[in-house]
């Protein structure tokens, strides 16, 4: 939603971007969800996405690292 209003990244497109709602989960929308284990950090999806791709914003392996840390210290059980 944050790309709304802006300018397509197509060179050859004049158009703006504009929010398309996913329904790849039985009519809701697909979620990603960080599961963190002792030894490694994993990025999941429930549900498949009905639309193109979004920006997607890399995650330095420092962020990484620091969340595995996190979860290390506060275990949620």
């Amino acid at each position: 939603q944050k790309q709304c209003g802006k300018a397509c990244p197509n060179p050859h497109c004049d158009g703006r971007l504009y929010h398309v709602p996913c329904t790849g989960k039985g009519g809701y929308p697909a979620t990603h969800f960080w599961r963190v284990t002792d030894q490694v950090i994993l990025f999941q999806c429930k549900g498949v996405h009905d639309h193109p791709r979004p920006d997607v914003v890399k995650t330095t392996a420092a962020a990484k690292q620091a969340l595995l840390d996190y979860h290390r210290r506060h275990r949620h059980e």
